[in-house]
Formats: C-alpha cells, structure tokens, sequence
C-alpha cells in the first residue's frame, strides 16, 4: 500500500483488574497517570530529535470484553522502521529501569491537577450523553461509577498521596516484557528485508541486554514564568461604550475592549488583531509569516524552552494561538479567571520576547521540509494549489509549498518576522470577554499589554495582495485524481464593493444554494453525496468576493452536474429560487443567534470583526440585521450582479492518464 511514512505498532492486551475497593480504585488511577507520563516522554524525545521515528504516541484504552489496550504507535521514514522501533525499545527499557524524571512527574501530576479545577464548571454543562457513556463503561468493564463528588475526592487525594516511586511501579506494571506484539505498515518492504519478525525481536532482546542510562536531564537553571517582568503601562483614557463594554487607550497607544459576563462561568476569552498580515510584508517574507507560529511555538518563551515553559504552565488553564494571515495578525486565547495573568503574561513574551531554542527550530524546521514533498504530491492538494494558482494569476502566495525554501528558512529571519507582525501594540485591538472583574482586567491589561513595545502606526502597503483574474468563463481541468472519480470545483470570483450588509447576504445566499444542490443533484440526480457551497466577501486587502460550489462525482457526470448547478445558479439570479430555502436559512440563522449569544465565544468573535471591519460595538443590532438580510430579493439582486457566466471559473481534477 502507498503508506508514507510507515506506521510502527508495539502493543500488548491486558486482562482489567475489577475494581471492587478504593484501594483498587487508586491503583486503576495511577496507571492512568503513569500512561500519560510515558506519552509525556515520547513527546519530549521527539521534539529533542535524535531519534530515528519521526513520530511518536502512546496511548491506553479499554479493547475488548474485560480487557485493556496498551499502544506505541511510531510514525518512520521508509526504510528506517527498525531502526525508529529499536530506538523505542531502548527507550521503553530505560522507563523499566529508571523510571521518570522529577520534571516529569511534576508535568503530569499538575496536568491532572489543572484538570481536576476545571471539572466544577464542567459539571453545569454535562448532558445526558456524559452519564449514559459513565453507566456503558460501568456495565462493559467495572469502571467504578462512585459519583461526581466523591470522585473529585478520591482523585485529589490520589494525587496528593501519589510519589514519584509510585508512578515508576506503575509504568513498569504497564510496560512489562511479558506481552505484546508489532505490526508495521510500510510502503513497500525494504531491500534489505529488515521488516521481520525475528530483527524485530532481536531489537527487543538487544535492548533489554544492553547498559542504558538514566534519561540525561538538563543542568540548565530554572526560570520562572514571571521572572524579569518588565514595568508595566498606563491606562490614558477609559470610555463605556455599548454593550457595557468599556475601551480604554494605554500608554503605548494599544486599545483594549473589556467585556465582563456571566455567560461561561471561570472563563475568559482574548483576541488581539492589527490589520496588516502577510500580504504587507514582501513576498519573500511569506514562508516566514505562514511557517512563524508552528517554527516558534517549539522555541519556548523568552528564557524559557519548551519542557521549562510547560512546567511553569502546567498548573494554569490557558492556550494561545496566533497566526499571521493574509490581511491580519491575530491572537487568540482562553483562560480560567484567576489564571488569566498567567494568559496575558503570555501574551507578552509572545509577541515582545520569543523563545531562543533555535535547536529546537531548527528540528521542526527541517521536520516539516521533510513532510513537504510527500504531502504535495497528494491528488487532493495539487488540485487545491492548482486552482487557486490559476484563479489568482499565478501568485506565488497561491503556488504549492517548496520545501527548499521551508528549509533555508532561518531563526532569525522567521524571529524577525514575527516581531514586526507582533508588535508594536499601537497597531493592536485587545477584547477580553469573560468570568472577570473589570478593575481586575483593567489592572493587567495595563501590566502586560501596557508593557508591550509602542510604535507608529501606519497604513500597510499590500505587495501583490491575491487579485481574481479577469478572464473567466474557462474551464481549466486537471488529471490528478488516482482513482476513476472527478472532483469539480465552480467559482465565481471578481473585486466588487464590499460592505457588512453585502458579505453577510453573500454567506446566507451561499447557504441556501447549497441546499437546493443537495436537493438537485444530490437527491433527485443521484450524483453526488455531498455538495459543498460556500461564500466569501472581503474588504482587505482588496475588495473582492468568491462563490465556491464543490462536489465529486463520476467522471462520465462532469458535464451533466456542471449544467445542473448553472441552471440552478441561473435560477437563483432570476429570482426563481423556490423561497422554502430561503426561509430553511433564515430559521437556522435565528437559531444560531438564539443559541450563541450569550456566550463568550459569540462575543469575543463579534468584537473582534467590528474591530476588523470598522464597525461600531452594536453586536446584538447587527446579529438581528443579519437574520433579516436572508432575503429572496436581496439574495436576487447579489446573485445577479455576481454569479455571472463571465465571472465562473470551472476546475476538474480528472483521473490520471
């Protein structure tokens, strides 16, 4: 089979101990921890490289009957499958012999820790489905069902009894010699016929034979998360605005909007975004600004790498995500109220004091060269970038990714680039929503987001922004597919007048379109399972819209479903369309205003569009607007003016020759 890279398992099946005691109860608990202690150790090799598996995962479940499953699952280069086995047999003898470093088990226990504080405001969300998947597992394996409160005890006194000597007894429990058995999916079997059963036994012999030292650990000193904090900003102007939001300006020119709630209880959500984004930066900064988030996240923070940065984390509830997208640079996280210091500290080193690992850069960097060529010869993406590319005139933000280049990519380069999208915090809007105080929020906005680096702000100069070609009305196909099916992609795409009120019509219209298709060709045609119809309108960095229908289906097909979706486009343009859809769209957008906004999410988002767009704060005056914009007359009058024959673009990918 065309499996690349190859998939190693290493797995054994245990009989499940019936738990029929608290002390049986606590034993089945440390095991659980010991599991993610193991999967902790494999993450950890893997991101320090050296290893001969590309990937590598454990993992332990319930199997079959009374039963349990114990899993390593490697991922190899082919050819390498022994080696990337041999190299985890090691490692398992030395987790048999050594046990766990301190560092390790300070990780996981404050991993459960973090998780045990966020079980209380779970429990307001649980459904019936949580308690019907407790009394299945209860009736299939014995899982004891002692109730959430006395659950939340025995956990928290098992974590607070447990020792480091515990967890190794654990792992070696789990990782005993007595049982298990490999499989490999390869490519092809090696020339040197290495995948057998036998070098795969040696390997395991060799392993349990040989001297193998305790997991080195690092003399590096420890540093805190909070360790040379900078001094802090100021709050230069402060006004309540609508929607009980209050904006405030700091000192470095940033803007902060703060929205207290009572919707999601113990949790606050962050945005940050400043309009500019790769299409800003020169073309030959894209691979830097698309790769910065992934390449960086692996260097740590500040003086931090990535293992001292997790145990500073580890009992916080936080995440942050950034990225740096075609007309933006956003930030996106989420944290439980008294950890959200934690959150906007960073926030800061994020954006002012990156990590210095460049080692580790430099594993990941290469990693994903590697990951590059076979990724792009997959059907589905050389169709993807061959569109596209033709589509937007052959723009090299479009073209298939080069590994070559991902490769000469430099830490100081992809540093360099982040930095300027990041910062200065005079180009950045700040939304926090959430379970806080506002005196309390607006106290370490000024701290941390004060504390970022100011600037000037100017307009951003877009370079070669992705622009729809003009001479539509082609069909373009593509004989990539590898098996006897066709995927046809209809666009239609030009720059246009955007406005607020124009894009949402165009995402509602979308949506009813796509649900006559589903009527059309899918149900009374029979030619496809699935039609996919979606709708976009931008504002930056130009103005411009497209309309994408997508579908697979036989080729012999092709041409018939083509004519199919024009005349249902045609139809909708002339006003035919049957109004049922229209109202079938209507309702669902009154659900999904009824259902979301009074949460968190909804707002954070919201916010962070008006911020985006220009907009002003009447989130709730704009969300009931949009459930009128779903419209038979307003959705004539766009179709007509877009979805015109001379702005279609067809795309086939059609079986190899």
């Amino acid at each position: 089979q065309e499996f690349d890279p190859s998939v190693i398992f290493y797995e054994k099946i245990v009989p499940i101990k019936n738990q029929t005691t608290i002390g049986d109860y606590f034993e089945w608990f440390k095991n659980n921890v010991a599991a993610q202690a193991v999967s902790l150790r494999l993450s950890d090799l893997t991101r320090a490289g050296g290893k001969s598996w590309v990937e590598a995962y454990f993992d332990d479940d319930y199997f079959y009957g009374m039963t349990r499953i114990f899993a390593f699952t490697l991922s190899a280069r082919s050819g390498s499958e022994l080696a990337a086995f041999s190299d985890l047999a090691v490692e398992v003898e030395r987790l048999r012999r050594h046990g766990f470093t301190e560092s390790e088990f300070k990780r996981t226990v404050d991993g459960y820790r973090r998780w045990l504080t966020t079980l209380d405001v779970e429990d307001q969300d649980l459904r019936s489905g949580n308690f019907a998947d407790e009394y299945v597992r209860n009736f299939m394996y014995d899982e004891p069902v002692p109730g959430v409160i006395n659950e939340r005890v025995y956990i928290k006194d098992a974590l607070d009894a447990l020792t480091l000597q515990d967890l190794n007894m654990s792992a070696r429990s789990i990782l005993a010699d007595d049982e298990g058995f490999v499989a490999v999916r390869a490519m092809a079997a090696p020339a040197d016929g290495s995948i057998n059963e036998a070098d795969f036994e040696s390997a395991l012999e060799t392993a349990r034979a040989r001297a193998i030292e305790p997991l080195a650990v690092s003399d590096t000193a420890q540093v805190g998360l909070f360790d040379g904090e900078p001094e802090g900003g100021s709050i230069v102007s402060e006004e309540l605005m609508p929607n009980n939001i209050t904006e405030l300006i700091l000192s470095n020119g940033a803007r902060v909007l703060i929205k207290p709630t009572t919707y999601d209880n113990d949790s606050v959500n962050f945005v940050g975004w400043s309009l500019g984004g790769y299409s800003a930066l020169p073309l030959d900064d894209y691979y830097a600004a698309a790769f910065a988030p992934t390449l960086l996240g692996t260097t740590g923070l500040g003086d931090m790498d990535a293992t001292q940065l997790q145990e500073a984390t580890a009992l916080a509830n936080v995440g942050l995500s950034w990225r740096i997208a075609e007309n933006g640079t956003s930030l996106s996280g989420k944290s439980a109220t008294g950890d959200l210091h934690t959150l906007l500290r960073i926030v800061y080193l994020t954006a002012a004091e990156p990590g210095k690992d460049q080692a580790a850069f430099n594993l990941m960097r290469d990693r994903l060269a590697e990951q590059i060529g076979p990724y792009a010869q997959d059907p589905g993406y050389r169709f993807e970038t061959a569109w596209s590319s033709h589509l937007f005139n052959d723009n090299p933000r479009a073209a298939p990714l080069d590994a070559s280049r991902v490769k000469a990519l430099s830490y100081d380069k992809v540093m360099a680039t982040a930095v300027q999208a990041l910062t200065p915090a005079s180009r950045f809007t700040y939304v926090l929503v959430g379970d806080v105080a506002l005196p309390e929020a607006k106290r370490l906005a000024a701290k941390y987001l004060g504390a970022l680096p100011s600037g000037t702000v100017t307009e951003p100069q877009w370079q070669e922004p992705l622009r729809p070609r003009k001479d539509a009305g082609v069909r373009v196909d593509f004989p990539f597919a590898r098996e006897n099916r066709a995927s046809v992609k209809m666009v239609w795409a030009a720059e246009a007048p955007w406005s607020w009120e124009r894009e949402q019509t165009l995402d509602l219209l979308a949506q009813a379109l796509n649900n006559r298709l589903l009527d059309a060709i899918r149900e009374d045609l029979g030619g496809t399972y699935v039609v996919s119809t979606s709708g976009t309108f931008s504002r930056m960095p130009l103005e411009q819209y497209a309309l994408v229908v997508s579908f697979n289906c036989d080729p012999a097909r092709v041409d018939e479903l083509i004519a199919e979706v024009r005349a249902e486009v045609a139809s909708l343009a002339d006003g035919r369309l049957n109004p049922m859809y229209v109202q079938q769209i209507k309702a669902a957008a009154q659900r999904e205003y009824d259902g979301t906004n009074r949460t968190n999410t909804y707002w954070v988002k919201n916010l962070a569009n008006a911020v985006a767009y220009g907009l002003d704060y009447e989130i709730i005056g704009r969300a009931k607007l949009r459930i009128e914009l779903a419209d038979p007359e307003l959705f004539k009058t766009l179709a007509a003016e877009t979805l015109r024959p001379d702005r279609e673009f067809v795309y086939v990918m059609t079986p190899e020759n």
